[in-house]
């Protein structure tokens, strides 16, 4: 039975019934299994980052203070220290001003400017003073000294409104200050951040030219371009550079919010 089979040809059935598919070179075809197709990646859609305001000079206005015990019989003579990153500038209140008896807030009014660089790790906010004495009252009255740190990644406390207190054996009190932006240099924003914020304002712009019956108008990413840098001037922020996909921005002043989405919902009908 098997020499029968070795003289089988191609595709020849021989008497042991065994069937030669394939014989030789270029005797037939060969059955490849199929392979699966590797399984499709989805591209995660792109990460929108924050505008990126920087800012090259913080404000710090020292408010009010409030005394709880003046450090005096009668009422005190204060003149505060007022202090930010070793910038100094004194309060004098007039003899006889501050009374913890008044329980009331004096103003301060007093600001000193910060400048903030990159060597800039922290913005520290400190008050100190006396209480003058003279002739029979003997040497001046010593503040304690009330302070607050802020640091970079807490943005110098840009934003912040806080009080800082202090007491000793002759005196306590607490003044109340806010940090702000004095001059903002530059704020980073990426293409996409710019269309997207303007392309749902003028899709909801499309709804009310239907609901008029007037003809639509063709969104496209210059339109919604244009339109967000227009709204950012008319906000005091003007485009100084643009690059491949940064637009860079200088104005003065609260970083504007650029939003991304349509903030109203659509409402339910009744019976839904």
């Amino acid at each position: 039975m098997s020499g029968h089979c070795s003289s089988c040809g191609c595709h020849e059935t021989c008497g042991c019934h065994k069937v030669i598919v394939n014989c030789g070179q270029g005797g037939g075809p060969t059955t490849t299994p199929a392979t699966e197709p590797p399984p499709t990646q989805e591209t995660p859609p792109p990460v929108e980052t924050k505008p990126t305001p920087v800012c090259t000079m913080a404000r710090v206005d020292f408010v009010t203070l409030r005394v709880s015990d003046d450090a005096e019989w009668g009422a005190g003579d204060w003149t505060l220290v007022l202090e930010a990153n070793g910038i100094q500038e004194i309060k004098e209140y007039p003899d006889n001003f501050i009374d913890d008896d008044d329980g009331i807030p004096y103003d301060i009014g007093v600001s000193i400017n910060v400048p903030i660089d990159q060597f800039t790790s922290e913005l520290r906010v400190k008050v100190s003073g006396y209480e003058r004495d003279s002739g029979f009252n003997g040497e001046n009255d010593i503040l304690p000294v009330a302070q607050r740190t802020w640091s970079k990644a807490q943005d110098f406390g840009i934003g912040q409104t806080f009080d800082v207190s202090a007491n000793n054996d002759d005196a306590a009190y607490s003044v109340t200050a806010r940090i702000s932006c004095a001059r903002q240099s530059s704020m980073v924003l990426s293409r996409s951040q710019l269309v997207r914020s303007s392309t749902w304002r003028l899709d909801r712009e499309i709804l009310k030219l239907a609901k008029h019956k007037k003809p639509p108008i063709e969104i496209t990413d210059a339109l919604a371009l244009n339109q967000s840098i227009r709204s950012l001037e008319r906000k005091g922020w003007k485009l100084k550079t643009v690059s491949e996909n940064e637009f860079i921005f200088e104005g003065l002043g609260r970083v504007p919010s650029l939003r991304m989405n349509d903030p109203r919902k659509p409402r339910k009908k009744k019976g839904d």
